[in-house]
């Protein structure tokens, strides 16, 4: 679900906080002109779009990506003054996934059950489709987790398309930025992982991994739920969608560990104790 360069300036605008009208004065074109870029009868010149980077924030390389990281780039005051709707703008999440990690099952929804069923679902629940072309935007766990037992519970996630949503957790689009900067440069499939990790532990609010080597191309990976964040799960909320959360996390170590294509690295759970407790072993 690639978002065109038209939808990275309307929902960088938005998520700035910025009206058109502050835009385009900032970058010193008519209000008309950044209309007809947001709605794609226009594309910007060179020099627009870096303006137009400049004054959002935003990583160039969004044009061609088709998704936008920016929390890092927004001090803690500017972080919900946007322009969408979502439950939870008024307070940073304790306890939260990334859009980034959400994509694989947004995409699903997209391609099976449709655009006008992804969008009417968001809507119902006082989302903007928008937000999904922010990858590092936060959904707090427990609202991500109702989300999803809505979805099991309607059929739309079932046992029978969960292997496919799980299938894409290892594409470039899901890893973001981190693909391009990071994970494409190297060709080690432990190397990758160590970076995965290291990146887990500095961005996941979740669970804490630790990873141990036991030989050349063996390793062992625990992770585990963090307490507060176990304290935090709501006792009523959906045992199933409780499984998926822990299928999912495992769905992205397996295939973090396969991004380079002819090393294969096998994936064994050789410890779990109950969910979101888990060792595995990992062997090249």
């Amino acid at each position: 679900m690639k978002h065109t360069p038209s939808d990275i300036i309307r929902v960088a605008r938005k998520y700035m906080g910025s009206s058109q009208v502050e835009l385009s004065e900032a970058i010193n074109i008519a209000q008309g002109t950044l209309s007809r870029f947001e709605s794609g009868k226009l594309e910007p010149s060179v020099s627009d779009w870096f303006n137009i980077c400049t004054f959002l924030k935003i990583d160039p390389r969004s044009y061609e990506w088709g998704f936008l990281e920016l929390l890092n780039s927004f001090d803690s005051d500017n972080d919900f003054k946007l322009n969408m709707k979502c439950p939870w703008k008024k307070s940073s999440p304790t306890f939260a996934v990334t859009i980034r990690s959400t994509i694989p099952i947004w995409n699903y929804l997209y391609k099976m059950k449709g655009k006008d069923f992804l969008v009417k679902f968001l809507k119902s629940k006082k989302i903007d489709p928008d937000i999904l072309a922010v990858y590092d935007f936060l959904i707090p766990t427990n609202f991500f987790l109702q989300l999803m037992g809505e979805l099991i519970d309607s059929g739309a996630i079932n046992e029978s398309n969960i292997a496919a949503i799980f299938k894409s957790t290892n594409s470039s689009e899901v890893h973001g930025k981190f693909y391009f900067d990071k994970y494409s440069r190297i060709d080690n499939p432990f190397e990758i992982l160590e970076e995965y990790v290291q990146l887990q532990n500095k961005y996941q609010s979740n669970f804490k991994l630790k990873l141990k080597k036991m030989h050349k191309n063996n390793y062992q990976l625990q992770v585990n739920a963090k307490k507060d964040f176990e304290a935090t799960l709501d006792n009523n909320q959906n045992s199933k969608a409780l499984s998926f959360l822990n299928l999912y996390q495992e769905s992205f170590i397996k295939n973090i560990c396969n991004i380079i294509p002819g090393k294969k690295v096998s994936v064994e759970s050789i410890s779990n104790e109950g969910n979101f407790h888990t060792t595995y072993e990992l062997v090249l």
